[in-house]
């Protein structure tokens, strides 16, 4: 994830490479958080927190292959 744009070779590297990666810029993220805080009807601060709160549980050993098969 990157705040600005991915450059040529990034984008080049992650296509050439095959990997189950997927690159999203923070305008995508910023939207994202903004549709689920209206949809659930919370702040984006209260968002955040929910988020903090339930990442230690959500921590796993995968694969690369595995992630997208979840």
């Amino acid at each position: 994830m990157t705040t600005s744009t991915f450059s040529d070779a990034t984008q080049r590297e992650v296509s050439e490479d095959k990997y189950p990666i997927v690159l999203i810029n923070g305008k995508e993220v910023a939207r994202a958080m903004r549709t689920i805080s209206i949809r659930d009807g919370v702040t984006i601060e209260d968002l955040l927190q929910r988020i903090d709160e339930g990442y230690e549980s959500r921590i796993r050993d995968r694969d690369p292959e595995q992630i997208f098969s979840i």
